[in-house]
């Protein structure tokens, strides 16, 4: 009776001795670039599928490590762009943002923290043929004209300042990394506009020089 006793206060005074943490922070894998960081950010994903495999770790008051927390539940601010398991694995699900939370108890309190995650996944890309583009989509030699591109994601919306890599099929036209095409020589040739792994063609014909009108004699 009296060494249960005793063993009870030791137990008791254990579990009261015991610290909590203060606060928790959600870490990418040990692996990672950016495992340093106090507060990662995570570079766009860019494919269906792509995973990570986050974590959790706890600080006490003075802002040391303390560990893992002993029981750490994940959830997704929304499923339809990522999706989260019991064990911290990310998935991707679409194209959008989301913060995957992770949430623990420390005592008579509850603990969260967050990360935000974006993908940015390619579908399609749309060629902006310009307006000055003569009959047949052709341009003389010497002309130049400004095409434009359109890339859409998973979810049929535009990409905001998507990057567009230009190049055209053959010599008889150039253009440039903002998508003007100058036209070089005789011939059709292919306005190639690149994003990702995606890309759209549109056939230009540039013709010969333009003709000027020679002066009278008087």
């Amino acid at each position: 009776m009296r060494i249960s006793a005793i063993s009870l206060i030791l137990t008791t005074g254990l579990i009261a001795c015991e610290k909590h943490p203060s606060y928790i922070k959600v870490k990418v894998p040990q692996a990672s670039i950016h495992s340093t960081r106090s507060d990662p950010v995570l570079p766009a994903f860019e494919k269906k599928g792509d995973t990570i495999k986050l974590r959790a770790s706890a600080f006490y008051k003075d802002d040391s490590y303390m560990g893992p927390p002993k029981k750490t539940e994940w959830s997704s601010s929304d499923s339809s762009v990522a999706t989260v398991g019991v064990d911290g694995l990310v998935t991707i699900v679409s194209s959008g943002k989301a913060d995957i939370i992770a949430t623990t108890k420390a005592g008579d309190k509850t603990l969260d923290a967050k990360l935000p995650v974006e993908a940015v996944i390619i579908k399609r890309v749309e060629i902006v043929p310009p307006e000055e583009l003569g009959e047949n989509n052709s341009i003389h030699m010497g002309d130049t004209v400004k095409f434009q591109a359109k890339v859409f994601n998973d979810r049929d919306q535009v990409i905001p300042d998507a990057k567009v890599k230009w190049r055209t099929s053959d010599y008889a036209a150039t253009v440039g990394a903002d998508g003007t095409v100058e036209g070089r020589s005789i011939g059709d040739t292919q306005v190639i506009a690149e994003a990702g792994e995606h890309n759209k063609r549109f056939v230009i014909n540039v013709l010969d020089w333009r003709k000027t009108k020679k002066s009278r004699r008087r």
